[in-house]
């Protein structure tokens, strides 16, 4: 019985790596025919299938959200990339092509060598009523901050969703440092969660800490932050419950269409009577007929690895290298060392504010070596995380949402570096207590 499930599975994995391989030369042959380059369409194909198959490979097993699974989308992408289909884009060029396959190779060694690690992590000692008196702690501030930040910027941002400037506006208006407060309310509904399933919360003081979270949340206006809650929500549903794979698939075609329906809402305000596709097809630049997930892609992907180029080229002309400042922006940022010792990191290469994918980063501060060491170390740490998850400890549900969320923005900027993944980190184990009614 065991031998002919096996079967079958190896036969779905191979007639679905068919399909999808046949998709992408029929896609390949539409981009030869407008026009575009033999030898790029030949990449895209070569990476695309690659991706593929190591998407479907996970898909093998019970539960298939792996971290293998979660960085394919970064190398389809990459794959995609090599398609020039607006008007910035620049063909990657060897040099370029030889940093992101290291990227790739030992970002997928760092995950190899993550799921044979084995490593007791010592909990943090404290007593119940600490930890809990942190969690409120956190979460009052979150709304005092919240209430504070509205009282600055003189409205509720969900009363002026479909003002075009909004956006902009809250950015303004964030009170420095104290913003992280407001942020982590994506994270406490979670927290409550898991509290209240080890008897630590009540039910009634869990759904108001939920509710109170989540209008927080709507009214931060901002997609990545949603897709984080999103991520551990699911993440979470899956540590207590069995998801079968047209469940998870449904999910994930809920969080995509979700993507796509509020930047379209956006965009209301701001495309003077163009359909969407029309307007994101002049903001990004495309110069053929793409379709609404195309133009997204040539926005939101294809255009940052013409970035991460570009970083590439003007700081090996300017011979510079950053020795740890992007690494280790989370501790001077909140140390206050950038203004203090003027340690920071050189706005010409700011990969936040000109995303230059998380590929950049390593490379700027340390180059090829930090590419090698850096990506094995992110795929080292994201594989341990999913391991803990993997053997039901519930402190490791939140890690592992963070950084997978860190994985799939992989391809806009680096969030592994950032303040507030690593306060994230942090809480988590100060608010989790080791033991659930004193066993392990």
């Amino acid at each position: 019985m065991m031998i002919i499930i096996k079967r079958s599975r190896e036969s779905y994995f191979l007639v679905s790596f068919a399909f999808l391989i046949i998709c992408i030369f029929f896609i390949g042959q539409k981009y030869l025919q407008w026009g575009i380059d033999a030898t790029s369409v030949f990449q895209f194909e070569i990476i695309s299938c690659f991706a593929i198959g190591v998407m479907l490979f996970s898909f093998r097993k019970s539960n298939p959200i792996t971290p293998y699974f979660l960085y394919s989308f970064f190398m389809l992408l990459l794959g995609y990339s090599f398609i020039p289909i607006n008007q910035f884009n620049e063909i990657l060029g060897i040099y370029d092509l030889v940093l992101l396959m290291l990227t790739v190779f030992f970002f997928l060694s760092g995950i190899y060598c993550g799921e044979k690690l084995h490593l007791n992590i010592v909990p943090i000692s404290m007593p119940i009523y600490y930890r809990l008196l942190i969690f409120w702690g956190i979460f009052v501030l979150s709304i005092l901050i919240f209430l504070l930040e509205c009282a600055k910027l003189g409205f509720i941002p969900l009363a002026r969703f479909f003002s075009a400037n909004v956006y902009r506006e809250m950015n303004d208006n964030t009170i420095p440092i104290l913003h992280y407060f407001v942020q982590v309310a994506n994270i406490t509904p979670i927290w409550a969660y898991l509290l209240w399933k080890k008897e630590f919360l009540s039910k009634k003081k869990r759904n108001i800490v939920i509710v109170i979270s989540l209008f927080i949340i709507f009214n931060s206006l901002s997609r990545q932050m949603w897709l984080l809650t999103m991520v551990c929500l699911v993440l979470c549903y899956m540590y207590y419950n069995l998801v079968s794979k047209r469940k998870l698939l449904i999910f994930m075609a809920i969080g995509i269409l979700l993507f796509l329906a509020i930047g379209a809402v956006r965009l209301v305000t701001v495309t003077n009577n163009r359909s969407n596709t029309e307007y994101l097809q002049a903001y990004a630049g495309t110069q053929y007929e793409t379709n609404l997930l195309e133009t997204y892609i040539a926005l939101y992907s294809t255009n940052n690895f013409t970035t991460f180029k570009r970083f590439v080229r003007e700081s090996d002309e300017q011979n510079y290298r950053g020795y740890g400042v992007y690494t280790l922006r989370p501790i001077y940022t909140i140390t206050l060392l950038n203004r203090i010792a003027g340690f920071d990191i050189n706005p010409q290469y700011d990969s936040f504010s000109d995303l230059g994918t998380y590929a950049i980063e390593p490379y700027l501060d340390f180059g090829i070596y930090g590419v090698a060491v850096l990506n094995f170390l992110y795929g080292l740490f994201l594989a341990f995380a999913y391991k803990k998850y993997e053997k039901k400890n519930y402190r490791w549900i939140v890690p592992w949402g963070a950084l997978a969320f860190c994985v799939l923005m992989s391809a806009f900027t680096n969030f592994f570096n950032t303040f507030f993944i690593w306060f994230i980190l942090m809480l988590n184990f100060l608010i989790l207590p080791p033991f659930a009614n004193g066993t392990r």
